[in-house]
C-alpha cells in the first residue's frame, strides 16, 4: 500500500461542528414534542450526533476549536439532563429504554468531545462515571457493540484516573466508586457477549481490595446483585442432577459455583452496613450456592460437604432473628436438600432416617419416638452424627413428647461406643450429646437414667485402666463428671474425679492429675490421698505432707492409706515425707485401743529412728530438728514400753528395748562432738531409762550386761548438763537446773555401790571410781554457784571419807573452785580447806607446792581470827609444814622457797606477838618453829642464832615485866 493511501485526512473541525449543530436542532424539537412514530428517526439522528462527536474529539486545541468544544460540552450536558425524562419505567412506552440509551450515548460523546486533555481528577471521575452509565444503558438494550466502544475508549480515562495523584485522599471514595462501576459495566458487557472468562476477570478487578474497601455499601450491594444474577443464570440452566451429564453442563455448574462464591463474599463484606434487603439476598445466595455444590460433578468429593455446611449456615440464618420458623416452607426445602445430600453421599440407612426425622419433628412427635426406638435401640452401627440429630430432635420435640425416649437414645449410643476405634471422635460426640442435655432448659436426666449411663462409662474406663490405657481411661472417667449427671453428682462426682486423677498419675501426667483432683469437693480421705500422690510424684514434700495430715483428719480415714503412702515415700527416697508418714502411722496406732502389745508401734519407732539417724549423716542436715525428733521418738517408745510393762506384755518387746538403749547410748556418744550438750544429756537420760526398763523385763541377771553402761550414761548426762551450763551465759531458770544436776549427782553416787558389784570387768570397775571423784567436783561447783554454803561441808566430808578415797586431782579441783569463788565465806573456805588438807596429808595425795599454798591460806585465816584456839591450830599447821620440809628425799619435790620464807616470817612475828601478850609458852613454840625453819632455809644457821637471841631477849624482857606486875 502506498503512503498516500495510508495517510488519513483529519476532518475539518468547523464542518464537524456545524454538522453536529444541524443534527441537534431536530433532536431537540423531537424531544420537546415526542411522537411515537418518530422514534426510529430520533435514534438515527442521535447515532449521527454520537458519530460526529467521536470524530471531533481529535481537535488540535486552538482557541476557536476550544470554544467549539465548550459549546459541544454544554450541548452534551443539556442532552444528558433531557435523557432523564426517558428513563425506563413501568407502564411507559417500551421504546423509551432505547431512546434513553441513545440519548446517553450521544450526550456522552458530546461531553467527551468537549473534554480538555489537561482534565483534573474531578473531571476524570465525572467522565468515567458518565461513560459507565451510558454503557450500562446500552447494555440494557442489548446494544453491546456500542457499549463496548464506549467502555474501550473509557479505558484511557480509567488509566489516567489511576495515575492522577491525590495526596490528601480527598477524592478516594469517588475515585474508587468510579473505577468499580467501570469494571462492573465491563463485566456486564463481557457477560452479554458470552465471554465469561473476561467477565470474571473484570469482576476480580472490580472487587480488588484497593478499590472495594472505599466503595459505598449501596454500590457494593448493587454489584452483589449483578454477580448473583449471573451465577444464578448459569445454575438455572440445569434443574436436576440427572440433567447434569454433558461436559459443558458440568463446567457451567463449576463456573456457577465460582460466581456464587464471589457473590457471598461481597454480601458478607457488607456486614452491619447492610440494608434491609441484604439478609434476604444472602439467604438466596446461600440457597443457590448449596444447590450449585450439590449439582457439581462428583470428581470433587468436598463439594457435598460444602453443600452440607452451606445448608447448615443457611438454616442458622433462616431460623435466627425474625427469619422463618422451622415450620416454614423454606425450612422444609432446606431439609429436603439435606436428605438429598445424604443420598448423594451414599450414606447409610440410619443417616437417611436421621434426615427424615427432621420432618417428623415438624409433623408428629409420635413418629419421631417410633423412629428413634426403631433404629437406635436395634442397631449397633449408628454413627455419632445420627445419634446427635436424633437426640436434638427428641429434645426439641413438640410438647416435650420425645423426652421419654432420650435416656434410651443415650444408653444405646453409649453401648455402641464400646467397640469404637476412633476414641477421640467418640469422646467428642459424647461430650456434645451430654452438653445438649445439660444445656436444655427443661429436660434433665433422672437419677436412674443418669446412674445407668454413668455406670456404663465407668465400666469402660475401668476396662481401659486394666489394659493400662490410662489416658483413654481418664477420658471415660472425665465423661462421668459431666454436668448432664448432676442429678447424681453428690454420690459419684468425687469418685469419678479421683479415678481420672489416678489415671493421669499412672500415665505420668502429674500436673494434670493435680488440676483434676483440685476440682474434687468435700473432705474425703481418698481425695486427700490422691492429692498426696500427685504431690509426692512431683517431689513436693511440703504439699504431700499437708495432704497427708488432711487425709488423717478426714472422717473416713483408713490406716491402709498410710501404709501405701509409706511405701511410696520409701520408693521415691523422700526421707522427710517418709518420716512424716511414719509419725502419722505411729499416731494412729497409739490412738487405737485395740492394739495392746505395742509391737507395731515400737517397730515404727525403730524405723523412724533409723531414718532420722540416716538423715543426720546428710551434709546439709538440720541437726537440731532431727535430734529433737529423735528425742521425741525415744520418749514415745518409753511410754509404750511402760504401758506394756503395766499390761505385762513387755516380754514381746525385749529385743526392741535392747536395741533402743544401745542405739540411744551409742548415738549420744557420737553426738558429744557436735551436738548441743543439753540434747546429748537428754539422750543419755533416755538410754539410762531404757536400760532400767530393759532390766525390768529381761530374764536372768540383765544388770551384768547393763550396770556399767547405766553408770556411764548417768554420769555422761551429768557432764553434758554441767558443760552446757558453763557454755550458756544466760541460761533460763539456771538455779532449778543446777539443783537438778545436784540431785542427779547424788542419785549417781547412790547407784554406784549398787551397780558396781554387778560389773564383771575389773577394768570397767576401775573406770567408775574416777567418775565418782569427778562427781564431787561437779557437785561442789553447782553448790557454790547456788550459794548453798551450808551444803559444802557434808559434800567435802563425804568426798574425803575413807570409802570414797577421792584423788589428788579432785581434791585440787575442789580447792580451786572454793578459792576462786569470791563470795565464799571465810569460815566455809577454812573448813573445806582444812578437811582437804588433812585428807591429803593422810593419804599423801598432794604435792608440796599445793600443800604449801593451802597451808598458807589456812594459817592466814586462823591468824586473822586472832583467837587463842585458832592461833594454836595455826601453830600446829606450821609445825606440820616443818615436818613436811624435813621429810625430803633426794627425788622428792622440795618445799617452795617463797613459802619457806613466809613460814619463817610468820612464825617469828607470831612469836613476838605472843610475847607481847605474855603468852610465853605459845611464844616459845612459835620461836622454836621459826628457828627450825631458819635452819632448813639455805644459810639459815646465822638466822637461827639471831632468832634464838631475839627470843631470849624478849623472854627476859617480858618475864621481868610479868614479875614486876
Amino acid at each position: 500500500m502506498s503512503p498516500t493511501k495510508r495517510k488519513k485526512t483529519r476532518p475539518d473541525p468547523k464542518t464537524v461542528y456545524d454538522a453536529i449543530a444541524a443534527a441537534l436542532a431536530p433532536i431537540k424539537a423531537s424531544l420537546d414534542s415526542p411522537h411515537p412514530g418518530q422514534d426510529e428517526e430520533l435514534l438515527e439522528r442521535l447515532t449521527k450526533v454520537a458519530s460526529l462527536s467521536e470524530s471531533f474529539s481529535t481537535y488540535s486545541g486552538s482557541q476557536e476549536e476550544t470554544e467549539w468544544a465548550d459549546a459541544l460540552d454544554g450541548e452534551g450536558v443539556c442532552l444528558w439532563n433531557l435523557s432523564s425524562a426517558f428513563r425506563p419505567k413501568a407502564n411507559v412506552n417500551p421504546h423509551y429504554a432505547r431512546i434513553f440509551a441513545f440519548l446517553r450515548l450521544a450526550s456522552y460523546r458530546l461531553i467527551e468531545a468537549g473534554m480538555h486533555s489537561e482534565a483534573g481528577i474531578q473531571t476524570l471521575i465525572h467522565a468515567l462515571q458518565l461513560a459507565t452509565k451510558a454503557a450500562s444503558a446500552l447494555i440494557e438494550c442489548d446494544e453491546i457493540n456500542r457499549a463496548t466502544s464506549i467502555l474501550t475508549r473509557a479505558a484511557n480515562l480509567e488509566a489516567r484516573l489511576q495515575k492522577v495523584e491525590d495526596p490528601s485522599n480527598e477524592f478516594i471514595r469517588a475515585k474508587a466508586g468510579a473505577i468499580v462501576s467501570y469494571y462492573s459495566s465491563r463485566m456486564e458487557g463481557a457477560w452479554k457477549e458470552g465471554n465469561e472468562p473476561v467477565s470474571f476477570f473484570m469482576l476480580g478487578k472490580a472487587i480488588a481490595d484497593q478499590y472495594i474497601q472505599h466503595v459505598a455499601p449501596a454500590d457494593i450491594e448493587q454489584l452483589t446483585c449483578k454477580v448473583f444474577s449471573q451465577g444464578k443464570a448459569l445454575l438455572n440452566t440445569n434443574t436436576s442432577l440427572e440433567e447434569v451429564k454433558a461436559v459443558e453442563d458440568s463446567q457451567r455448574i463449576v463456573i456457577s459455583v465460582k460466581w456464587l462464591q464471589q457473590a457471598l463474599v461481597l454480601a458478607e463484606r457488607l456486614g452491619e452496613q447492610a440494608s434491609q434487603g441484604i439478609p434476604r439476598l444472602k439467604t438466596a445466595i446461600l440457597r443457590s450456592l448449596a444447590r450449585a455444590y450439590f449439582l457439581s460433578p462428583t470428581t470433587d468429593s468436598t463439594n457435598l460437604d460444602r453443600a452440607e455446611a452451606t445448608i447448615a449456615e443457611l438454616t442458622a440464618t433462616s431460623t435466627g432473628g425474625d427469619g422463618p420458623d422451622l415450620r416454614s416452607e423454606e425450612a422444609q426445602q432446606l431439609r429436603w436438600m439435606t436428605l438429598s445430600i445424604l443420598k448423594r453421599k451414599r450414606a447409610g440407612e440410619l443417616e437417611i432416617v436421621a434426615g427424615k426425622l427432621v420432618f417428623y419433628k415438624l409433623n408428629d412427635s409420635r413418629d419421631l419416638t417410633a423412629a428413634v426406638l426403631g433404629h437406635i435401640t436395634t442397631r449397633r452401627s449408628t454413627t455419632a452424627g445420627v445419634t446427635l440429630i436424633l437426640l436434638k430432635a427428641a429434645l426439641d420435640s413438640d410438647g416435650n413428647s420425645g423426652h421419654s425416649s432420650i435416656h434410651r437414645i443415650v444408653v444405646a449410643f453409649i453401648l455402641t461406643c464400646k467397640s469404637a476405634s476412633d476414641h477421640e471422635a467418640i469422646f467428642q460426640s459424647l461430650k456434645v450429646m451430654f452438653s445438649d442435655i445439660a444445656e436444655h432448659p427443661v429436660y434433665n436426666l433422672d437419677k436412674i437414667a443418669a446412674a445407668a449411663s454413668q455406670s456404663l462409662l465407668f465400666q469402660y474406663g475401668s476396662r481401659q485402666h486394666q489394659e493400662k490405657l490410662y489416658l483413654l481411661a481418664a477420658n471415660w472417667f472425665d465423661l462421668c463428671t459431666h454436668p448432664a449427671f448432676r442429678s447424681i453428682a453428690g454420690s459419684s462426682h468425687s469418685k469419678c474425679l479421683r479415678k481420672m486423677a489416678l489415671c493421669y498419675v499412672e500415665a505420668g501426667q502429674y500436673a494434670t492429675a493435680s488440676d483434676v483432683i483440685a476440682r474434687c469437693p468435700g473432705n474425703e480421705a481418698a481425695t486427700h490421698y490422691v492429692v498426696f500422690l500427685c504431690a509426692a510424684y512431683q517431689g513436693l514434700e511440703a504439699e504431700a505432707i499437708q495432704a497427708m495430715y488432711k487425709m488423717i483428719s478426714a472422717p473416713d480415714f483408713d490406716r491402709k492409706m498410710l501404709l501405701l503412702a509409706t511405701q511410696l515415700a520409701h520408693e521415691n527416697q523422700m526421707r522427710g515425707l517418709l518420716l512424716a508418714v511414719l509419725e502419722s502411722l505411729l499416731f494412729t496406732l497409739k490412738a487405737d485401743p485395740a492394739r495392746e502389745t505395742g509391737v507395731e508401734a515400737i517397730t515404727l519407732i525403730r524405723c523412724l529412728i533409723r531414718i532420722t539417724l540416716e538423715s543426720l549423716k546428710a551434709p546439709l542436715a538440720v541437726i537440731r530438728s532431727l535430734v529433737s525428733s529423735l528425742l521425741k521418738h525415744l520418749s514415745t517408745a518409753r511410754e509404750i514400753i511402760d504401758g506394756a510393762i503395766t499390761k505385762r506384755t513387755a516380754s514381746l518387746l525385749i529385743k526392741d528395748v535392747s536395741w533402743l538403749w544401745r542405739m540411744a547410748f551409742n548415738t549420744a556418744i557420737q553426738g558429744c562432738s557436735s551436738w548441743d550438750e543439753l540434747e546429748v544429756a537428754e539422750l543419755f537420760d533416755h538410754a539410762h531409762e531404757l536400760m532400767i526398763q530393759y532390766n525390768k523385763i529381761a530374764i536372768g541377771n540383765p544388770l551384768a550386761e547393763t550396770a556399767y553402761q547405766m553408770l556411764m550414761a548417768s554420769f555422761s548426762s551429768i557432764c553434758a548438763r554441767v558443760f552446757g551450763l558453763r557454755r550458756t551465759k544466760d541460761f533460763p531458770d539456771a538455779a532449778s537446773f543446777r539443783s537438778r544436776i545436784v540431785r542427779d549427782i547424788q542419785a549417781f553416787r547412790i547407784a554406784v555401790p549398787q551397780l558396781l558389784v554387778q560389773v564383771k570387768s575389773e577394768d570397767d570397775a576401775q573406770r567408775i571410781l574416777p567418775l565418782v571423784h569427778l562427781s564431787f567436783v561437779f557437785q561442789v561447783e553447782q553448790v557454790c554457784l547456788l550459794r548453798q554454803w551450808s551444803e559444802l561441808g557434808p559434800v567435802v566430808q563425804e568426798a574425803t571419807s575413807s570409802k570414797n578415797e577421792i584423788g589428788a586431782e579432785a581434791i585440787e579441783a575442789v580447792a580451786n573452785l572454793l578459792w576462786e569463788e569470791p563470795s565464799c565465806p571465810t569460815s566455809v573456805l577454812y573448813m573445806v580447806l582444812e578437811t582437804l588438807l588433812k585428807s591429803s596429808l593422810d593419804r599423801g595425795h598432794i604435792g608440796r607446792e599445793k600443800f604449801s599454798r593451802w597451808l598458807r591460806a589456812i594459817t592466814t585465816i586462823l591468824l586473822a581470827r586472832d583467837r587463842p584456839s585458832d592461833r594454836i591450830k595455826a601453830l600446829g599447821f606450821v609445825e606440820q609444814a616443818i615436818d613436811v620440809m624435813k621429810d625430803v628425799e633426794e627425788d622428792d619435790e622440795r618445799y617452795p622457797p617463797d613459802e619457806q620464807q613466809w613460814l619463817l616470817s610468820t612464825a617469828y612475828n607470831a612469836g613476838v606477838e605472843s610475847c607481847q601478850l605474855t603468852q610465853l609458852d605459845e611464844a616459845k613454840r612459835w620461836f622454836e618453829a621459826a628457828t627450825m625453819v631458819a635452819r632448813i632455809v639455805g644459810g639459815g644457821t646465822d638466822k637461827a642464832c639471831q632468832i634464838e637471841d631475839a627470843y631470849r631477849s624478849l623472854l627476859a624482857r617480858y618475864s621481868n615485866r610479868g614479875e614486876a606486875g
